[in-house]
C-alpha cells in the first residue's frame, strides 16, 4: 500500500499530527509520502489519501486525489467537520484499520463546471459541494437567467444563485434555505439566494440533466465561486454550465455507524431539548 498525507499546510497541529502519521505508517513497512506543501498536481499512484485539517481542507485535497480515483481519509482538525469523522487521537487505530484493509468507501458525486464566454471556455472546475454565482459588494441585486437543458426555466432579479451537489446541500445551500439532501442519491441541487419573488424555490434536478446560468445585465461584480475556493470573474453574457460529472470523490469510512443521519445529530444538534418519552 502507498499512502499520501495532506495536512492543512497553515494549521500546526495537523502538520504536527502528520509527521506522527508518516513515522507509524513507515513504521509499518508502508511507503508514505507528506506533502506539507501542497503540489498543483498528484503524479505519483498512491492507493489511499489521508487528509488532515477541516471539511475546506478536505474539498481542496478532493480536487487532488479524486480525478485519481484515489479514496480520502479525513482527520479532523478544528472546523465544523461534515466530511471528516476521525479525531486526531485514534489515528493510529485509523491507520491500523487502513492497513488492514478494514473500511468501506462511500461514493459522492461531483460537479463540472464550465464558464463560456463567446465561443472560447473561460474556465474549467470541479465542484464537490457547490458552484455559486453571486453579486459582490454592490447592493442591486443581479437578472438571473436559468436554463434547464438548454430550456428556459425562469428569468428573475436576486442576490445570486448556487448549483450544489448533495454533499454540498449541507453547506452555503442550507444557509439559503435549501434542503438537506442524503448524500447517496444522485441529483443537481438549485437554490436561489434571496430572490426577489415569493414563487421561486430551489429545484432537485436529475444528475443527467446541465443547468446554464447567464447574468443579463451590465453588473459591476458578479463572481462564479466554486467550493468557497476558486473564483472567477463574470462578464455580462457569460455562460455558467453545470452537469454531473464522471469523477467521484471516494470518502474512506472505518464504522457503519458513521452515517450521514449521525452527522446531522452531532453537527446540527438536531433533536436536543427533547426530553423522555
Amino acid at each position: 500500500m502507498k499512502v499520501v498525507i495532506l495536512p492543512h499546510p497553515h494549521r500546526e497541529e495537523a502538520c504536527r499530527l502528520a509527521e506522527r502519521i508518516i513515522d507509524y505508517v513507515t513504521s509499518r513497512n508502508i511507503e508514505g509520502r507528506l506533502y506539507e506543501d501542497w503540489p498543483e498536481e498528484i503524479r505519483e499512484d498512491f492507493d489511499v489519501g489521508i487528509v488532515i485539517g477541516g471539511d475546506g481542507t478536505l474539498l481542496r485535497a478532493s480536487k487532488l486525489l479524486s480525478p485519481l480515483g484515489i479514496p480520502i481519509l479525513g482527520i479532523k482538525v478544528g472546523g465544523l467537520g461534515f466530511l471528516l469523522d476521525i479525531v486526531p487521537e485514534d489515528y493510529e487505530f485509523a491507520v491500523d484499520k487502513l492497513l488492514n484493509r478494514d473500511y468501506h468507501i462511500e461514493k459522492r458525486g461531483t460537479l463540472e463546471v464550465v464558464v463560456e464566454s463567446e465561443d472560447m471556455i473561460k474556465g474549467k472546475f470541479l465542484a464537490i459541494n457547490d458552484a455559486v454565482v453571486s453579486k459582490g459588494t454592490f447592493a442591486r441585486m443581479l437578472e438571473i437567467t436559468l436554463f434547464v437543458n438548454d430550456r428556459l426555466v425562469a428569468r428573475y432579479p436576486a442576490d445570486g444563485i448556487i448549483v450544489s451537489t448533495p454533499t454540498g446541500s449541507t453547506a452555503y445551500s442550507l444557509s439559503a434555505g435549501g434542503p438537506i439532501v442524503s448524500p447517496n442519491l444522485d441529483c443537481i441541487l438549485v437554490t436561489p439566494i434571496c430572490p426577489h419573488s415569493l414563487f421561486l424555490r430551489p429545484l432537485l434536478l436529475n444528475p443527467k440533466d446541465t443547468i446554464e446560468i447567464v447574468v443579463g445585465e451590465k453588473h459591476e461584480e458578479v463572481m462564479l465561486t466554486v467550493d468557497g475556493q476558486v473564483g472567477l470573474h463574470l462578464d455580462t453574457e457569460d455562460r455558467v454550465r453545470v452537469s454531473f460529472s464522471n469523477i467521484q470523490c471516494k470518502l474512506i469510512r472505518l464504522s457503519e455507524d458513521s452515517d450521514f443521519f449521525n452527522t446531522l445529530r452531532e453537527k446540527l444538534h438536531w433533536g436536543e431539548g427533547i426530553g423522555d418519552a
